[in-house]
C-alpha cells in the first residue's frame, strides 16, 4: 500500500503528516479490533470490518518509513522553532538539518522518502538565506563621513551611518549600530553616558511589526536586560513592545534618559533597485523603507537601519533631508541582495559624482567602498565598517 492509498482508506487528506498519519492508522485498527473482540454486529457488518481491518494491515510495509518520516518531521519543526527566535542559533539549525538527513538514507519507501527531501531542500534554503543576511561582518554598515565644504548651505550631520543588520542595537559601545553618548565630552557627561550600557536597547523584526526590547538578545535567544533601562515613549519596557510605525518614537537610555527619536520612513522600491521591469508588486512580508535614529542634542551621528531604501534629498520623507537646491530625491541608497546599491537622481546626468565620475539620471550601482560621493556642494566619503 501506498501513503496516498492509505490517506484513501483512512479518509483523510493526502497533505497529512507522517506521525498524524500513523496515529490515526493504529487507533482505526484498535477500534476495529475492539469492536469484532466485543461482538453483537451483524454479519454483514463484521464482514465489512473485517476487510478494512485487512486493508489497513497492507498498510504495515510502510508503516517503518512513515515512523521514519515523523522522527525527520520533529528534527524540521525544531529547526522551524529555532528559526523563528529573534537571533536563532545557526548551530541549531544545522544540528536539525544534520540529524533529519541522517536517517534518509534508511527510507525505503520512494514516495514517502521523496516527500522528506522536498521538505529537507526548503529548510536548507531557509538556513542559506539566514546565512546570507548580514550580520556585524564588515560591511553591514555604510558610514559617511561628511567632508567639509564652505559652499554647502546646509550642513547634514558629520557621520551618517546606513545599518543592514538583522537586529538594531543603541547603546554606549562603539560597536552598536547607534553610538549612544551625551556630548559634548567631559567629565560629567562621561559619567551620564557610563549608565548606558554597552547595549542598552535591541530592536527587530518580527512579521509585519518591528518590535523594541531593553538589553541585548543573546545567540541563545536570550536577553540580557541593561542596567538602567529603556523607555519607549516614556513607559519602561519591561518586555518586547511594538514600535510605532504611524509617528515619531521616543527612546530614553540609561539613569539620565539619553534621548533618541526613531521615525519609520515607508519605501519607494520594496521590490529594490528597477534594473529591469517588474511584475505586479507582491505584498510585503515585513516593513520596508528605513527607521532613522537620531538624538535629541548633542550627537554628530545619525543611524539610518535601512529595510529596502533610504532617500537623501531635499523633499519631504527622506531619510536626510539637504539643502533646497537639489532634488526632492538627489539620491536613493537600496540594500539589495544582501548589498548596497546607490541610484542617481533622475535628474540631469552630471549632478551626482562617484569617485570623480559623473553617473547618468537613473544609473544604479553596486557600492564597494571606499568611494567619494558629490552631489552639488555635499561631499561624502563611503566606507564599510
Amino acid at each position: 500500500m501506498t501513503w496516498p492509498e492509505l490517506c484513501g482508506v483512512l479518509e483523510v487528506p493526502l497533505e497529512t503528516p507522517p506521525g498524524e498519519l500513523l496515529a490515526a492508522w493504529d487507533r482505526r485498527r484498535s477500534e476495529i479490533g475492539a469492536a469484532l473482540t466485543g461482538g453483537g454486529q451483524a454479519k454483514p457488518v463484521k464482514m465489512r470490518l473485517r476487510d478494512e481491518l485487512r486493508n489497513l494491515e497492507a498498510a504495515a510495509d510502510i508503516a517503518p518509513a512513515l515512523r521514519q518520516a515523523a522522527e525527520i518531521d520533529g528534527y524540521l519543526a525544531e529547526f522551524a522553532a529555532e528559526a523563528a527566535k529573534p537571533a536563532p542559533i545557526r548551530g541549531v539549525l544545522q544540528l536539525c538539518l544534520e540529524r533529519a538527513r541522517a536517517i534518509l538514507p534508511d527510507l525505503a519507501v520512494r514516495d514517502i522518502r521523496f516527500a522528506c527531501e522536498k521538505r529537507l531542500a526548503e529548510a536548507s534554503e531557509r538556513l542559506a538565506a539566514a546565512t546570507a543576511a548580514p550580520t556585524g561582518a564588515p560591511g553591514s554598515i555604510l558610514e559617511l563621513a561628511a567632508l567639509p565644504s564652505p559652499a554647502t548651505p546646509r550642513r547634514p550631520p558629520a557621520l551618517i551611518r546606513l545599518v543592514a543588520r538583522p537586529h538594531f542595537t543603541l547603546g554606549r559601545s562603539e560597536e552598536s549600530s547607534f553610538p549612544a553618548r551625551f556630548q559634548p565630552e567631559t567629565e560629567e557627561t562621561r559619567q551620564r553616558t557610563s549608565t548606558i550600557s554597552r547595549i542598552n536597547t535591541t530592536l527587530f523584526l518580527r512579521g509585519q511589526q518591528i518590535w523594541v526590547q531593553d538589553g541585548q538578545l543573546c545567540p541563545d535567544g536570550a536577553v540580557r536586560p541593561s542596567l538602567n533601562g529603556t523607555l519607549l515613549d516614556n513607559r519602561p519596557l519591561a518586555r518586547a513592545a511594538p514600535l510605532n510605525l504611524a509617528g515619531e518614537s521616543r527612546l530614553q537610555l540609561g539613569q539620565y534618559g539619553y534621548d533618541v527619536r526613531a521615525v519609520w520612513l515607508p519605501p519607494a522600491a520594496p521590490a529594490g533597485p528597477a534594473m529591469q521591469p517588474a511584475g505586479p508588486p507582491a505584498p510585503p512580508k515585513q516593513p520596508g523603507g528605513c527607521i532613522r535614529f537620531t538624538a535629541a542634542a548633542g550627537s554628530s551621528v545619525t543611524a539610518i537601519w535601512i529595510l529596502t531604501d533610504a532617500a537623501f534629498g531635499s523633499g519631504p520623507g527622506v531619510a536626510i533631508r539637504l539643502d533646497r537646491s537639489l532634488p526632492a530625491m538627489a539620491w536613493r541608497f537600496h540594500l539589495w541582495r544582501d548589498r548596497f546599491w546607490l541610484e542617481a537622481p533622475r535628474a540631469p546626468s552630471g549632478v551626482l559624482n562617484l569617485d570623480g565620475r559623473p553617473r547618468a539620471a537613473g544609473e544604479i550601482l553596486e557600492l564597494q567602498p571606499p568611494h567619494e560621493l558629490n552631489l552639488g556642494p555635499h561631499q561624502f566619503r563611503l566606507r564599510f565598517l
